[in-house]
């Protein structure tokens, strides 16, 4: 089929804003372009975002998926997957929201940014994937190369991306192969087990170290014993 398939993906999928991503949809479809969102049943604002859709006569295009909650099993079906959050989630979440929320009838709990395991999914499948810009989504995504970044819920931005991609199979057949060889020289079990390895080696020749979160994954520095100790308690007094 020619039909575009976009899967609004998540993790955990509930997160995922289908009332956005509907948003998003109708600016490509009404623009003549033949596409198609999957949305998982469970996603938030589903049933908002149906009654949306059906107003604007593009209901049809709304097709739902339970396996959206298992994208191993379908991201080789989709041509692109799509991340977009609603307002109750935050970078910085608080516990109870706005301290003003009972006296204004709002004030939800704020959530964090919804998870992107299920986009790396699709991004090893060679799936160009367009997504909010959280750290987490900007480990892997680099803009217009391995996927597309877009602000927070600027579904004027995402509906962009979605229109060159829907336009040009060709640069959605590149950036997904970027992505694709990206994920996996990064994620793949055999870049772990290399790191591991280089991990174990150093420990039993009893060589001091530091390891070192990093987006991309683990960073291993060597350091002499006196520097490793002097480090761990600068750190120590900047947490405290």
């Amino acid at each position: 089929s020619d039909t575009f398939v976009v899967g609004l993906l998540g993790e955990p999928v509930r997160w995922a804003d289908a009332r956005a991503a509907t948003a998003v949809l109708s600016l490509v479809a009404l623009a003549g372009h033949d596409l198609v969102l999957a949305v998982h049943p469970s996603a938030q604002r589903r049933f908002e975002a149906q009654r949306y859709a059906e107003s604007l006569g593009i209901g049809h295009r709304i097709v739902l998926d339970e396996e959206l909650a298992e994208p191993w099993r379908m991201v080789s079906g989709l041509d692109a997957g799509l991340l977009m959050s609603d307002e109750t989630t935050s970078a910085r979440p608080r516990r109870l929201g706005s301290p003003l929320g009972i006296l204004l009838g709002g004030g939800r709990p704020r959530r964090p940014m919804t998870g992107t395991m299920s986009l790396l999914w699709a991004a090893a499948a060679g799936i160009p994937v367009v997504a909010e810009g959280t750290l987490a989504a900007r480990a892997f995504v680099e803009e217009g190369i391995t996927g597309f970044l877009v602000g927070s819920r600027d579904i004027y931005r995402a509906a962009n991306r979605l229109v060159r991609l829907v336009e040009d199979r060709q640069l959605a057949g590149r950036v997904g192969a970027a992505a694709a060889v990206h994920v996996r020289q990064a994620d793949d079990v055999s870049a772990f087990c290399v790191r591991l390895k280089t991990v174990w080696e150093r420990l039993c020749d009893e060589r001091p170290m530091l390891i070192l979160g990093d987006p991309a994954g683990a960073h291993v520095e060597f350091v002499p014993p006196e520097r490793r100790a002097r480090r761990i308690e600068a750190n120590t007094a900047n947490q405290r």
